[in-house]
Parts: structure tokens; C-alpha cells; sequence
């Protein structure tokens, strides 16, 4: 059962960085920010939270 909950718990962290890392594009795209810093800055989230 704990290897159960660890795998749950490892999956749901998994889950809400991927939903960090979506909202990066997303977040410029509404505020019009200039494309190239982007995918630099999505990367540099990914990074972080790894």
C-alpha cells in the first residue's frame, strides 16, 4: 500500500508540473509577449521544478 500511495503522489506532483509549464505559453500569448523568450522561459520553469 505505501508503494501505491508513493506512485499517486509521484504522479500527481508530475501532473501539476506539466500543468506549470503549460501555463508559461499560454500566459504570453495573453499578455503579448514576444515569442522568443517563451520556450527559454518554459525550459527554464522545467528546470526549476525538476
Amino acid at each position: 500500500m505505501p508503494e501505491r500511495l508513493a506512485l499517486a503522489t509521484a504522479g500527481h506532483r508530475v501532473d501539476e508540473q506539466v500543468q506549470a509549464i503549460r501555463e508559461v505559453p499560454l500566459q504570453a500569448v495573453l499578455q503579448g509577449d514576444a515569442w522568443p523568450g517563451v520556450f527559454a522561459l518554459a525550459a527554464a520553469v522545467l528546470e526549476r521544478r525538476t
